[in-house]
């Protein structure tokens, strides 16, 4: 072992204690006259400062040692070939060397984006590079492989159905459908219309207007979505009691998701209602738009999302069958508008989501129903 090799050992420590911290592994250390006098590594996330890496704390170490300014006479060792900001404090403060290990395709300033050391600043420091890079290399690449294995892992979503869990706009809904179908001699009962939210636009056509052909109908059913929207705009929707307060809640500790064959008018209205909010929804999916089944879209924001174990909550048999499709429990809120066969877990109100959702994610397997 070369001497160069030695005191890139001391910085690699220095970058393990980092690792433990939980900081991004860069580790450096200041030799004077063959002594080492500073050591140091990365606190950005500790002191929540964007100043705080390796080559800069112990730079301003090496100086209180040194007396001065200038380490004319001293060589740092780092881990992580140097940012712009790191190689320029390293020529400010006149380091008479400049060794690194790994090589920073993406920031390095000592060769890989730019070099500044072969700029005609008023110092250059001589620069030495890829010293034991393999094992500065792999430091990094070990860390940034576990925190992406955290935080893939481990999450836990609820995915909601919107009328009949969060709000109720069945009543408003109706209104809008039947102005419209008026005009053709047909009209909906809130039972019916309650139903028939869970089926697609051509069979709602061919249950409300049988006697149109679907090139006729179809059209009069996108109206009666879109005057949807100027109904529940003049008479609103009823929030569950406490909804905001539990979303908000549930927040902290879940990811959340709406999974809805919705209108899109339906939607933009909810979120209207409750811009304050958007921010607890982390994705929302409407069936209605993209074409794909409830349990697809159950499938695809638990892969996006890398959900580990997550749950579904409505109140209508399609959501029921959705959540088995999909694998995952079905939270039936039975103060909406539907009646399922089945569920894994019933709440009467959304107060008991909370407790309810502790229960299920709790369990080491999620039972699949379907």
């Amino acid at each position: 072992m070369n001497n160069d090799e030695k005191w890139m050992r001391e910085a690699i420590c220095q970058a393990k204690l980092a690792s433990k911290a939980g900081e991004v592994p860069v580790g450096a250390v200041i030799v004077r006259n063959g002594k080492l006098i500073a050591a140091d590594f990365n606190h950005r996330e500790q002191q929540k400062n964007a100043l705080c890496h390796a080559e800069l704390s112990v730079i301003e170490k090496a100086c209180q040692q040194c007396g001065g300014w200038r380490l004319e006479d001293c060589e740092l060792f780092v881990t992580l070939e140097p940012c712009p900001m790191c190689a320029g404090a390293a020529i400010n403060a006149r380091l008479k060397r400049v060794v690194f290990g790994a090589y920073d395709p993406k920031n390095g300033a000592c060769g890989s984006v730019a070099n500044l050391m072969t700029l005609p600043f008023t110092h250059q420091p001589a620069l030495t590079c890829g010293v034991s890079e393999q094992e500065c290399a792999a430091l990094l690449t070990d860390f940034f492989a576990g925190r992406r294995q955290t935080k893939t892992s481990g999450k836990k979503g609820i995915i909601f159905e919107l009328n009949g869990t969060l709000w109720d706009s069945s009543l408003s809904l109706t209104k809008a459908w039947n102005k419209i179908l008026s005009e053709y001699g047909s009209s909906v009962t809130l039972q019916k219309a309650v139903k028939l939210t869970e089926q697609s636009p051509s069979v709602i056509a061919q249950q409300l207007l049988p006697a149109l052909s679907a090139r006729e109908s179809l059209p009069v059913i996108e109206r009666c979505f879109e005057a949807e929207g100027v109904f529940l705009q003049k008479d609103g929707a009823a929030l569950y009691p406490d909804t905001e307060e539990i979303l908000r809640t549930l927040s902290e500790e879940y990811r959340l998701f709406i999974v809805s064959n919705c209108s899109e008018a339906c939607l933009t209205a909810f979120l209207d209602r409750c811009q304050d909010l958007r921010s607890c929804f982390t994705d929302i999916e409407r069936q209605m738009k993209n074409g794909r089944s409830k349990a697809e879209n159950i499938r695809l924001i638990m892969k996006r999302n890398h959900l580990s174990k997550a749950i579904f909550v409505g109140s209508t048999e399609s959501a029921r069958i959705a959540a088995g499709t999909a694998g995952i429990p079905f939270v039936f809120a039975a103060y909406g508008c539907g009646n399922p066969r089945s569920s894994t877990t019933v709440i009467h109100s959304l107060s008991e989501l909370p407790a309810a959702a502790n229960n299920l994610m709790a369990e080491k397997t999620q039972p699949v129903s379907e």
